[in-house]
């Protein structure tokens, strides 16, 4: 299987970065460029859910806490701009923001939470290579060359903690930070080549790169598997890229009962 991995990866030079682990052995499978820091406008939305949960762990707010959607606020790419309704409990706007990449939650969140708060988060869970700089859309930040970024390696060190219920006290909302991952509707490299299994996959496209990472849930075994790819022609092949990656990865996986 690495093999063939390994020859996918050389095709296509220093863009890709993929990352793969057996949670029921902790065995590393495949950890290739894994601390390259990329450009991520939405897979850091793990982060946002993560320190809107602490902060519901920590008494602050209550999941049924509402919050009132200001009309200016709104973006153009919601589906909140298409539903009569003003105000959201912060669970709906986590299940907007998980499910359909809901753009007026990413950043209703972030205003209520704050950059500064979710970064201090960032660096007390011990991620190098992540950073929240700027809310959706945010032209004039990306102007001054404000990107929210963060690495393979960090999305799979938290992702594993979720997965082992590390990251929160309260076994309710350990266990719902869980099932918030497999909330995702959108992307559409997520599901390629795993539509009969569990997954809870995170993705994000903007222009010439695409993430994809998740949890994948084959029987007693569970994984991590993510791609990274940058500077691809076009996210056509960047999505490419991805699909044959997991496509080996995951051929070799329900085919062995042990993946060396």
């Amino acid at each position: 299987m690495q093999n063939e991995i390994v020859k996918i990866m050389k095709e296509y030079g220093d863009t890709v970065s993929v990352y793969a682990k057996n949670l029921s052995d902790n065995k590393v499978l495949i950890s290739h460029r894994c601390n390259k820091v990329f450009r991520s406008p939405t897979v850091m939305k793990i982060m946002v859910m993560v320190e809107v949960l602490k902060e519901v762990e920590e008494g602050q707010y209550t999941l049924d806490d509402r919050i009132d959607i200001k009309e200016t606020g709104v973006s153009y790419l919601s589906l909140i701009r298409d539903l009569s309704i003003s105000s959201y409990t912060l669970k709906d706007l986590i299940i907007l923001m998980m499910t359909a990449n809901d753009y007026t939650a990413i950043n209703t969140l972030l205003n209520l939470f704050g950059l500064d708060r979710i970064n201090d988060r960032i660096e007390r869970m011990g991620l190098m290579d992540t950073k929240v700089q700027r809310k959706m859309l945010d032209f004039s930040a990306i102007e001054k060359g404000k990107e929210n970024i963060t690495s393979i390696r960090d999305m799979a060190n938290i992702l594993e903690k979720i997965y082992n219920r590390s990251v929160f006290k309260n076994k309710e909302i350990s266990d719902l930070s869980v099932e918030m991952l497999k909330y995702q509707r959108v992307g559409r490299g997520v599901r390629n080549y795993i539509p009969e299994w569990e997954s809870t996959y995170r993705s994000g496209e903007v222009g010439d790169f695409y993430h994809d990472i998740g949890i994948v849930f084959l029987g007693n075994t569970h994984f991590i598997l993510g791609v990274f790819v940058d500077d691809a022609l076009d996210p056509l092949e960047a999505l490419e890229i991805i699909s044959r990656i997991k496509k080996a990865f995951l051929k070799n996986v329900s085919q062995k009962s042990d993946v060396v």
